[in-house]
């Protein structure tokens, strides 16, 4: 044998094709939160702009106090994933968790709330990673269907069921009003 079979992964890596071992590791290959400065950085932006942009939706509400047909936050989380990867997930499940627990909520209201919010991100990223891949071209129309369709409205459906579940098993809203 002349070298290691393919797929098996070995002679794959930087290292071993003689680009040396300072190429910074990705996160598909190893998805466990390295806590660097800018790492803690990057989560604390990310629920601050998330918490912000958040208290500015709910002065949107019309129906209820804690819901809001605009939602700014939902922008942010899918930039922020896309752009910086999914290991950012608890900046924004911080971000939603104050956000709703500073808005007459109970804590566990603001739990259920915040897990719907990150959710909804990270699958939408889930899912717009697996249908476009790395790079995403809104010049492509296939992009932008899958765009729309994934992340505009099927990862939105998440949080809002959600949320409005939480609000309704924490008497915060009566069941009368879940639709």
């Amino acid at each position: 044998m002349t070298g290691p079979e393919p797929g098996t992964g070995v002679g794959n890596s930087p290292a071993e094709k003689g680009h040396g071992s300072t190429v910074p590791e990705n996160e598909a290959a190893h998805p466990h939160l390295t806590l660097s400065l800018a790492f803690l950085a990057g989560l604390l932006a990310i629920a601050t702009v998330y918490f912000a942009s958040a208290k500015l939706g709910l002065q949107m509400a019309l129906v209820a106090e804690q819901v809001s047909p605009v939602w700014p936050p939902t922008g942010i989380a899918l930039a922020a994933l896309l752009l910086l990867g999914r290991r950012y997930w608890p900046g924004i499940a911080i971000g939603a968790f104050l956000a709703n627990a500073t808005a007459n909520e109970p804590p566990g209201v603001a739990v259920g709330i915040a897990a719907g919010n990150t959710l909804e991100a990270v699958v939408a990223v889930v899912l717009l990673r697996r249908s476009i891949g790395a790079v995403i071209s809104f010049g492509r129309l296939r992009d932008v269907l899958a765009f729309v369709t994934l992340a505009a409205f099927g990862s939105t459906t998440i949080s809002a069921t959600i949320g409005v579940t939480s609000l309704c098993l924490g008497e915060v809203q009566p069941w009368s009003s879940f639709a």
